[in-house]
């Protein structure tokens, strides 16, 4: 296979129904369907097939149609460079636009067994900007010191269960991180354990208040390729 040519390629988003999602994602470009709460605009996946609508697709060009896997099985290096792929031959980023409109589900991260034994699971270092956030928004990371499985188990079935969680008050342009138990650092891209990826989620939190003194906070995501590292650094700059 010949190797390909340099070129910019968009791909169709995939949008995922979620119970705590909204319409926010129409501010960004989102063509929602009607009367659905969508949570989740995938804007570049490339995951095994155990899971369903997984793997992004150009949609536009002459390799419109054509799924990012396929283009990887074509010409890895071509598409990848020197970052390696994950641990099924994917592309090892997964990015997404998340309206959460409501508290999301609490979510476990599994270990490198866990993950080894059950195909649709992976050891995940994940990375959250916050791109709209109201005054006093939080990220729930964590359980709270000194509360015992009977106690969280209780707190599930009384819906107490946000009391028991760590929350991160984070306003607009915040970044938030988290590696799971076998990890390189985080947001990095090395050669991890089997059925590993990463995650960069983009969050809509409540809009913000307006900027103090007309200014606008932009955010930007700076991606670097270093050796087969492959990291995202968020700039944070002021505007009038």
């Amino acid at each position: 296979m010949g190797t390909m040519e340099p070129t910019l390629l968009t791909f169709a988003p995939i949008l995922k129904p979620k119970v705590w999602g909204g319409r926010r994602l129409t501010h960004w470009g989102k063509r929602l369907p009607h009367a659905i709460p969508i949570g989740e605009s995938w804007e570049l996946a490339d995951l095994p097939l155990a899971v369903e609508d997984g793997r992004s697709v150009i949609d536009s060009g002459i390799a419109a149609g054509t799924t990012l896997r396929r283009l990887i099985e074509q010409d890895q290096t071509a598409v990848l460079g020197r970052c390696q792929p994950s641990g099924d031959g994917g592309f090892p980023l997964l990015v997404k636009l998340l309206d959460a409109r409501e508290n999301l589900s609490v979510q476990v991260h599994p270990d490198a067994a866990y993950a080894a034994a059950h195909p649709e699971s992976h050891l995940k270092t994940e990375s959250w900007v916050v791109l709209e956030a109201d005054p006093g928004a939080v990220i729930y990371k964590g359980v709270k010191e000194g509360v015992t499985p009977q106690q969280f188990a209780d707190a599930i079935g009384d819906e107490t269960i946000v009391d028991l969680l760590i929350d991160v008050q984070h306003q607009r342009c915040a970044l938030a991180r988290l590696s799971p138990p076998l990890s390189s650092p985080p947001i990095h891209l090395h050669p991890l354990p089997s059925s590993s990826l990463s995650l960069l989620s983009l969050i809509l939190l409540p809009p913000p208040a307006p900027p103090p003194s007309g200014r606008q906070l932009n955010c930007q995501i700076a991606p670097t390729v270093k050796g087969q590292e492959f990291s995202f650094d968020l700039v944070n700059t002021w505007s009038r």
